[in-house]
């Protein structure tokens, strides 16, 4: 069994261990807060199925999957159908290790008019919205509960609160490991990407006259840009589809790939 292990501080290092939850298992409950200050639990979705999109905007790519429109049809196609499809937001200061030559991240959590903006900017369908954020660390209600690794990471609960399925959303990771130059690189939608991250790098340091400098994409992160996901293969749609014509999962459980979650670490 793997283990979740999230590392902060507070007056000292303390170590919480969290199990992974498991395929066919009660999935964690969970009682978190929306972007509109209302308390939800997994448990008000009882008797339907729920998938856990674990996001993040600045994420290449979440990115990939939004800019698209890939992730708003699946999003509508299950809602559609009657499914709870609720993200789960890490904050993700634009700093650190992200960053060259300047260390301190402004604080970007949203606040819920700016959520509710983004919700609308980039037509989501989803039932609602968490934000994964205690007041001082991410991941704190929904993220270590559900040992989630990175953004974008799927779970789909069945009508029973049992997890049917968690991993990556589609098979791009795998397509890339196994030969990345099929992947044809789309350099303007990587460059519509750089714009849009300078822009905000602007809007946040332009004043202070202390631009950090950018990481170059790497090659997956180029070819994630480049990549259709609406011509992948879709692990969540697919588990969804058998759910709701009662027939086994075909696939229960995926690697994950993305962006890092910055306060849990894996082993």
């Amino acid at each position: 069994m793997k283990l979740a292990i999230t590392l902060f501080s507070i007056l000292g290092l303390v170590v919480t261990v969290l199990a992974e939850p498991q395929i066919g298992q009660p999935a964690p409950d969970f009682t978190a807060t929306d972007i509109s200050g209302k308390t939800i639990k997994l448990s008000d979705y009882k008797g339907k199925i729920v998938v856990l999109e674990a996001y993040t905007k600045e994420c290449v790519f979440c990115q990939a999957h939004y800019k698209t429109g890939a992730m708003q049809e699946l999003q509508r196609e299950l809602t559609t159908n009657g499914v709870v499809w609720l993200i789960v937001d890490f904050p993700n200061p634009i700093g650190g290790s992200q960053w060259h030559g300047w260390p301190e991240a402004p604080d970007v959590r949203k606040t819920p008019a700016e959520a509710r903006q983004e919700w609308a900017d980039r037509k989501m369908a989803v039932t609602d919205w968490i934000i994964d954020w205690d007041g001082s660390h991410w991941g704190t209600q929904v993220g270590r509960r559900y040992a989630m690794k990175t953004t974008p990471e799927m779970f789909v609960i069945d009508k029973d609160g049992k997890l049917a399925y968690q991993g990556a959303i589609d098979n791009f990771q795998y397509v890339f490991s196994a030969n990345p130059e099929a992947i044809a690189i789309n350099q303007g939608a990587i460059n519509n990407f750089n714009d849009s991250i300078h822009q905000k790098m602007l809007a946040t340091y332009g004043a202070s006259g202390k631009m950090p400098v950018p990481m170059p994409l790497d090659e997956r992160e180029r070819a994630a840009l480049s990549w259709d996901p609406r011509k992948a293969y879709n692990y969540v749609r697919e588990a969804v589809r058998a759910l709701l014509a009662s027939k086994p999962v075909p696939v229960p459980e995926t690697k994950p790939y993305g962006c890092g979650i910055g306060r849990i670490y894996y082993y």
